[in-house]
């Protein structure tokens, strides 16, 4: 998305949610400048409270078996990201809004591995692969290769199984949050898993 893309989206957020803000996200990116060329102090306390925000969000967006090491693996890396990272801040958010989506895609990650091994666990269950000298499961043991698996998947498809895997939502509950209906999400979920189960045994 270049700029101006970016620009004229948000004034169409602006004109329809007036709380936003755009000087505070000017205000934001000044401080962030202003740290990058040696003034600390102010970063450091638009930092702390950036912390706080995303701490709530990562412990409300992750369930089991996601654990209490995990949420704070996922909050030291995206610390480390929001300030090793911080010229990339470009002011169209505030900067805590920018430090979520860090945080937001760590989780997803998070998710997805241990989404995976659920599904794994699942898919041995189903076709007695347990304890066996067959298993097609082992290929995608690293986290290279399961990225790689899961990456095979739409986006939507990936949202619906990390969901109904790791999350436990129902498809009723999916299909409200992303517009759908419940046999749409069904169906996008069998045939992601069908095409996963796939994948595994080539």
């Amino acid at each position: 998305m270049t700029d101006d893309e970016r620009a004229e989206r948000l004034e169409k957020l602006m004109a329809k949610y007036p709380r936003i803000k755009r000087e505070k996200h000017l205000e934001d990116l000044d401080i962030c400048k202003n740290y990058l060329a040696g003034d600390v102090e102010p970063f450091e306390k638009l930092f702390e409270e950036a912390c706080k925000r995303v701490r709530k969000y990562i412990y409300h967006a992750t369930y089991e078996p996601v654990g209490e090491q995990d949420r704070e693996d996922i909050l030291a890396e995206t610390m480390s990201v929001a300030v090793v990272k911080v010229q990339n801040f470009n002011g169209w958010s505030r900067y805590s809004t920018w430090m979520r989506g860090i945080a937001r895609h760590k989780v997803l990650s998070c998710a997805e591995k241990k989404a995976l091994k659920l599904i794994n666990e699942k898919y041995c269950d189903d076709y007695g692969v347990i304890g066996g000298s067959h298993d097609p499961i082992a290929q995608w043991e690293s986290d290279q290769n399961v990225s790689e698996l899961l990456g095979h998947l739409s986006e939507r498809e990936r949202v619906v199984v990390v969901g109904k895997v790791f999350h436990g939502q129902t498809s009723k509950n999916l299909a409200k949050g992303m517009g759908l209906s419940v046999s749409c999400i069904g169906h996008i979920y069998r045939g992601a898993i069908e095409k996963m189960k796939e994948m595994l045994t080539v």
